[in-house]
Parts: C-alpha cells; structure tokens; sequence
C-alpha cells in the first residue's frame, strides 16, 4: 500500500530532530529552525521534504537524484582502545526515515515483535528488565543468606529479622519490587549491592549483515517500508 506523507507530518517529525551535520553542513538544530520558525517559507519546505518522502516510499527515483543525501561524514571514533570510523548521515535523510517510520511503524512492530525491541514495542524493554529481576533477584540486590522464616526466633540480628525489617521500613533501591526475592526461599535485600550484566559482540555486526537478504525480508515482513529501505540501502554511501 502507498505511504503518504504530508507537511504536518514533517513538523512533527523535525521537532524530534537531533545530532551533528552530515557533508552538507546542515545541522538537526538548523534544519529544525528551517522547518519551523519562518510562517509560510517553512510551510513550503515541508511540503517539499513531504513530496520527498512519497517519492522514496513509493516510487524507484534514478539514484543520482538522491544520492548526495545517502553520504555520510566519516569521523574517528575512540573505542578505548583504537579507533573506529563512524559515519554521521545527512540531516534530510534522518528527517526523511523519520518520516517514513512514523507512517509505517505499525506493521515494523508487528514484524519484529519482541526480537527487536527498537521497531516500537511498547513496554518492551521494562518488560525484559522485570523478567531478568524475577529470575535473577540477586541482580536487584537481594542476597541469598541461609535463614528460614521458621528459623526467625526475634533475634534482631537474625537474617529473616533484618529481611521483615528492611521490607516494613521500606528500604529498597529506587525501582525495585519489594516482592522480587519471594521467588527465593532464602534472601534478604542489601543495599548497594545490585549489579548487573551487558553482553558485547566482538565483531561489528551490522556490517557483517548480507544487504540484500535484509531487503529480502523487508520485502516481505514490513512491506509498507520496503521501497523507502531499498532506495535507502541498495548502494554503498
């Protein structure tokens, strides 16, 4: 189905803009302006920028038309250690895919699911945080202790007493559940001790992707992006 985009589209869509200029030098902050402050010559760019992004979302425009604003401006990036090059895009083209993303995210969410949580997901990224924390109480802060609530005999230096102490009192870190450690027969809650955990691919898994079998499947899962994604990404920048 055809992706219409309109002007009222593009200002919503520039009041979000952000980031450093592309080759062009045009920065979000500038182009935000553009689009915004100036009455009725604003009005006429976004209709333009709108008229662009019907043409890439519906149509198979001659690559040299647009491909000034697939370039990108190649900086180095300090990884501590070495360096890797990052490239920023052109501020019209992040317009652009917002643009496109807002008519069509929709059908990406549906697609993606909860296997990427980036496509829109709603709540999705708490949701995995609760289901880590109801797994895995010890990442919250609650410790596992060897006292029973019938080895409890009042004494306040007790394990069980000091965990029924800290609950009554209310002392938990900011965000937790104070129900979280029930899952675990023996804990109490120390605080300062939660921690957590990050998984890191050593390899830049982006670009290792194959390019057309990603414009495959976004051929056939998210068909309403499909053509903004392959006048997007089908040449190098």
């Amino acid at each position: 189905m055809p992706v219409y985009c309109f002007e009222e589209c593009v200002a919503k869509a520039a009041a979000r803009l952000s980031g450093g200029a592309g080759p062009c030098g045009v920065e979000a902050k500038m182009l935000k302006h553009w689009l915004l402050r100036y009455g009725a010559h604003s009005e006429l760019l976004r209709e333009a920028m709108a008229t662009w992004v019907d043409w890439l979302s519906n149509g198979l425009p001659p690559y040299a038309a647009y491909r000034a604003v697939n370039t990108v401006r190649t900086i180095a990036l300090d990884k501590c250690p070495g360096v890797r090059p990052l490239g920023i895009g052109e501020v019209w083209m992040r317009l652009w895919s917002d643009c496109c993303h807002m008519k069509t995210k929709a059908a990406a969410t549906t697609a993606c699911g909860n296997t990427q949580l980036c496509a829109g997901l709603q709540s999705g990224i708490e949701a995995n945080l609760h289901a880590i924390r109801a797994i895995w109480p010890q990442s919250a802060g609650w410790t596992e202790d060897g006292a029973s609530e019938e080895e409890d005999d009042g004494d306040p230096s007790s394990d069980t007493t000091l965990r029924r102490c800290i609950r009554a009192e209310g002392v938990l870190a900011p965000g937790t559940d104070p129900e979280a450690a029930e899952d675990a027969a023996f804990s109490r809650y120390k605080p300062g001790t939660a921690f957590g955990s990050a998984l890191f691919d050593a390899h830049n898994g982006f670009n290792e992707l194959n390019r057309y079998l990603i414009l495959w499947n976004v051929a056939h899962r998210w068909n309403r992006g499909s053509r903004f994604a392959f006048n997007r990404y089908r040449h190098w920048v």
